[in-house]
């Protein structure tokens, strides 16, 4: 996962050779959680476009879909503002 802070971007990429897809999971105290997934398959990019909140704290998690409606997720960083 890359992040952009002031383009208010997210990429993901997958990087595994499976069936299932790589996500991010980017929650703010300022708006509801949204998720970045990469459906282009292994050792491509995606960019997501997510115009979060200037203010407050962001919480990034990432890892993959599951088919179906699993997802597992872990917590990568944080920041505060932009």
């Amino acid at each position: 996962m890359c992040v952009v802070y002031d383009g208010d971007y997210i990429y993901v990429k997958d990087g595994k050779v499976d069936d299932l897809s790589a996500i991010s999971f980017l929650q703010s105290e300022n708006g509801s959680g949204r998720i970045c997934r990469n459906t282009k398959g292994s050792g491509s990019w995606v960019r997501c476009n997510f115009d979060w909140a200037e203010t407050g704290k962001h919480w990034l998690e990432g890892g993959y879909k599951t088919s179906g409606q699993g997802v597992h997720t872990a917590p990568l960083w944080s920041w505060t503002g932009k």
